[in-house]
């Protein structure tokens, strides 16, 4: 199967009749905060994006039975959690016939999603986190992407925004916790390192709103 990714005749071939199935993001609905579909056609504009990157990116994937595919070009929505790719980028984007566990996108930086987490807050196993902290304790970021009405002064609606929430959970020993990227939050997660964690905040000055500095932290807890 890796073959697939090194010849391309063959992995066009293969990918319509095996590996994936044709869809095009056009068409792929967005919704309001309520999660409710909307109609990109209702609005004179839609301003922002729903996509990690506005343009393919190449990636690679790892799907639910452990086999992992490079040299791709991926574009993933964060508005409908879909994961769509191409091999060139004039190419009509595919889905994944086979679920992916985990997704790598090289855009500005490395950015690594993965999913199969336990269900929280109206999210399913099949919801992608990007992964800040990888390691026995994790921490993801989910970020919800909808779009919200601008209405003109008759109060009517006229545009659409896309709008993101991110939200910050803890993963290890199976379980997932929701928490605020703040002091007080994670040394009370990770409280059986709290000393250790309180002079590593201190002295490393741990900015709690910078995803580097988060990522140091867990990394650092990790290796306790």
């Amino acid at each position: 199967m890796k073959k697939i990714f090194q010849f391309l005749p063959i992995a066009l071939l293969f990918s319509v009749s095996a590996y994936a199935q044709y869809g095009s993001n056009s068409q792929t609905p967005v919704t309001d905060n309520l999660g409710n579909p909307i109609p990109v056609s209702t609005f004179a504009k839609v301003k922002g994006s729903p996509y990690v990157y506005d343009d393919w990116v190449p990636g690679q994937i790892t799907n639910l039975d452990g086999k992992t595919f490079k040299g791709l070009m991926l574009k993933f929505d964060e508005s409908n959690n879909l994961l769509t790719f191409v091999y060139n980028k004039g190419d009509e984007p595919q889905r994944f016939a086979t679920p992916v566990k985990i997704f790598t996108l090289y855009g500005d930086r490395e950015r690594v999603f993965a999913s199969q987490f336990p269900k929280i807050d109206g999210l399913k196993s099949d919801t992608y986190y990007e992964v800040i902290a990888a390691g026995k304790t994790m921490l993801l970021k989910h970020n919800k992407v909808s779009i919200r009405q601008t209405r003109d002064d008759n109060n009517a609606p006229i545009d659409g925004r896309y709008t993101e929430t991110r939200t910050y959970y803890i993963f290890r020993d199976n379980k997932i916790a929701r928490i605020k990227p703040n002091r007080e939050q994670l040394l009370a997660v990770l409280n059986d390192k709290a000393p250790q964690l309180k002079s590593y905040i201190d002295s490393q000055k741990i900015n709690f709103n910078n995803e580097d500095d988060l990522k140091k932290l867990i990394t650092y807890y990790n290796g306790l």
